[in-house]
């Protein structure tokens, strides 16, 4: 079957027809399995610890950026 990153840009390109490519894709999320997902499809990943996860932990399993949480938003869209 597909990665999950795979079959989330064929979603992209279906529905807005325009070619999604992982390294411009960016994946936002609050663990390791997101984190994990981002890295193995190829895209960015930006690691929330809103969650049960610390920013150690997140950053740990290889975020590119990483968030105690998502009210700064000037610095949350520059992360983008």
């Amino acid at each position: 079957s597909m990665p999950p990153s795979a079959c989330a840009l064929s979603q992209v390109e279906a529905h807005s027809g325009h070619a999604a490519h992982p390294s411009r894709a960016v994946v936002i999320g609050d663990t390791p399995l997101d984190v994990g997902v981002a890295l193995f499809g190829g895209a960015r990943s930006i690691a929330v610890a809103t969650g049960s996860h610390t920013t150690d932990e997140l950053r740990a399993c290889g975020a590119d950026v990483v968030f105690e949480d998502l009210s700064d938003l000037e610095k949350v869209l520059a992360a983008l």
